[in-house]
């Protein structure tokens, strides 16, 4: 059976939209994400952009980065959303496999908006 990560992925977009009308709760957001990101014992290399998936969304909605376009900022999102969701495809506490499907989410994410991470990461002189 084929799942659809893209499907999966555009299905947070709304949420995403929603959650960039309310700076405290997409920052604490974030945060969440992030400490999320720190109970990971192995983090790949896709899950190892989250930090800067997170920098981006920070940077733009506290107005210090405003070069990306909103689309991008949306999906960013989306992606974040969905990889902090403890209930998709593949439940997060199947040892070894559980994060197969965020990892699969992010990735979507990263190369469909590469062009703005690599904008960014010029700006911040990363």
């Amino acid at each position: 059976m084929w799942y659809d990560f893209e499907a999966a992925f555009e299905s947070k977009k709304s949420e995403a939209e929603e959650m960039l009308h309310d700076e405290d709760k997409l920052l604490e957001f974030i945060s969440k994400v992030l400490k999320k990101l720190d109970t990971i014992p192995v983090v790949g290399s896709l899950l190892g952009d989250i930090p800067l998936l997170c920098m981006i969304v920070v940077d733009y909605v506290k107005g210090e980065y405003t070069e990306i376009p909103l689309a991008s900022v949306i999906g960013i999102i989306a992606a974040l959303i969905y990889f902090f969701s403890p209930v998709d495809l593949i439940p997060d506490c199947i040892p070894g496999i559980g994060l197969l499907d965020d990892a699969a989410v992010i990735g979507i994410a990263i190369k469909t908006v590469d062009n703005d991470l690599q904008a960014y990461r010029e700006w911040k002189g990363m």
